[in-house]
């Protein structure tokens, strides 16, 4: 779970200033959003419930995140 989260971030530090400012922010807030808080929810309660959320959320991280890279591209230039 982490390193989804971190990988995102290593896009940003391998493309250096190509995606803009907008990246960081946009990845540290879909991070959280899809990965760190569903799997910090499924450690306080280790039901199949808060599970499937986290897998559910967790499925639209490549997708957020080629948007996210998108937009970014666009609105750095």
């Amino acid at each position: 779970i982490g390193m989804a989260f971190l990988g995102g971030l290593a896009i940003y530090a391998v493309s250096g200033q190509g995606v803009g400012w907008l990246y960081p922010l946009g990845a540290v807030f879909l991070g959280w959003y899809l990965i760190i808080g569903p799997a910090r929810d499924l450690y306080m309660e280790p039901e199949p419930v808060t599970a499937s959320r986290l897998f559910n959320r967790a499925s639209y991280l490549p997708l957020a995140f080629l948007v996210l890279t998108t937009i970014s591209l666009f609105v750095s230039r």
